[in-house]
């Protein structure tokens, strides 16, 4: 048996595997934007693995090469695998056993744009203090630089290979206090109709309402540029600031840590 790094005018064959999934990871991976595919078949593909900005999801029939296979660039460090479905999930705890820890993830439903209610959006930007100043990440190779070297704000560009990859194909807004990032909203990943966001904020300005501006701010960005920003959240905090910010949740999914080569 063999495993298959699908090639760019194939990678539409696995599409239906990956049907009802609303994470844009899956569709920045297909169509070459970020990430990884691999398949069991290129002509005819009855199991796929995407790995992308640090998930690995398996969908069709259970496969023991897909189920090992893992970026030799990554040892040491976590991933999370998003079985797709029943028999990915019960595979994986019996191929990986006591290796991986189980959590979950919260889906927010990916809808018309038109569910954004543009003046709330705007009015939760009008409260910002004057204390704080709002920067394009994507406009200031300072701030992007400051983001990617600290371990709590580095998710909001450490998918791009560069600044100037980021200023190319990502989009953000940090949220400045005297010179410094101190919040963040940002394209953590990117697929042809939209972004998916992810937001961030330095504990000592927690509870300061930072992080709805900075989700509010990188929303109208991409309503204005046509772009959906995709949301699939980690906690149940994050998901009430979706539901604050216009999102709907969706449903709870399960999903395994597991740490490379440990």
């Amino acid at each position: 048996m063999s495993i298959y790094n699908i090639s760019e005018k194939n990678k539409f064959k696995i599409e239906k595997l990956f049907d009802n999934w609303t994470d844009s990871l899956i569709p920045s991976a297909i169509s070459g934007c970020m990430g990884y595919v691999w398949c069991d078949d290129e002509v005819n593909p009855k199991s796929a693995q995407i790995i992308n900005a640090g998930f690995c999801y398996f969908a069709g029939e259970p496969n023991e090469e897909l189920s090992f296979n893992m970026p030799d660039d990554i040892v040491g460090e976590e991933i999370i695998l998003v079985p797709l479905n029943g028999k990915w999930d019960r595979y994986l705890c019996d191929m990986y056993e006591e290796r991986i820890t189980p959590g979950t993830r919260y889906a927010i439903k990916r809808e018309s744009d038109t569910i954004f209610n543009i003046e709330k959006l705007e009015g939760f930007i009008s409260r910002l203090d004057n204390n704080y100043s709002i920067k394009d990440i994507e406009c200031n190779e300072d701030i992007f630089n400051q983001a990617i070297a600290e371990k709590w704000s580095e998710d909001m560009g450490i998918n791009f290979k560069s600044f100037d990859d980021y200023a190319k194909r990502g989009m953000g807004i940090g949220i400045v206090h005297d010179g410094k990032l101190v919040a963040g909203a940002s394209s953590y990943t990117v697929y042809p109709e939209g972004i998916e966001i992810t937001i961030h904020c330095m504990d000592e300005y927690r509870q300061r309402g930072l992080a709805t501006v900075c989700g509010a701010a990188l929303i109208l960005k991409c309503l204005k540029k046509n772009l959906h920003p995709n949301w699939d959240a980690r906690t149940m905090i994050s998901v009430k600031l979706a539901e604050k910010l216009g999102y709907h949740f969706y449903r709870q999914y399960r999903v395994y840590n597991l740490v490379i080569g440990a």
